[in-house]
């Protein structure tokens, strides 16, 4: 079984790697969502809107759900890696994030994206 989700190398260039992992969330997490310099993560349910701020532990978590990160090691293959510690913070203090929907975008009624 393959992996579906999309592969980033990690690299030097930390701005390449955080825009393309910034690219797949965008793509693969409909909960995160953005606001006034702030990632939110909004799920909704029967009762309505549950609506949290992003903690770095979880945006570390998110990406390691919806990215396959990868480093290539000496014999030039491809190793799987865990966030390098840079990236998260990386992320979080961009401030904007044009790829990912403005928390004001939901449909608060019915739970769809406006």
């Amino acid at each position: 079984m393959s992996d579906p989700r999309p592969t980033i190398r990690i690299t030097a260039d930390e701005s390449r790697v955080a825009d393309e992992v910034i690219a797949a969330l965008a793509e693969r997490d409909k909960a995160l969502h953005h606001k006034r310099g702030k990632l939110w993560s909004a799920t909704h349910s029967g009762d309505g809107w549950s609506i949290a701020e992003v903690a770095p532990a979880n945006l570390r978590e998110r990406i390691t759900r919806h990215v396959r990160l990868v480093q290539i090691d000496s014999n030039a293959t491809a190793v799987r890696v865990h966030p390098p510690k840079w990236l998260v913070p990386a992320i979080m203090a961009r401030e904007s994030w044009l790829e990912l929907p403005h928390l004001d975008t939901l449909d608060r009624s019915d739970g769809r994206r406006g």
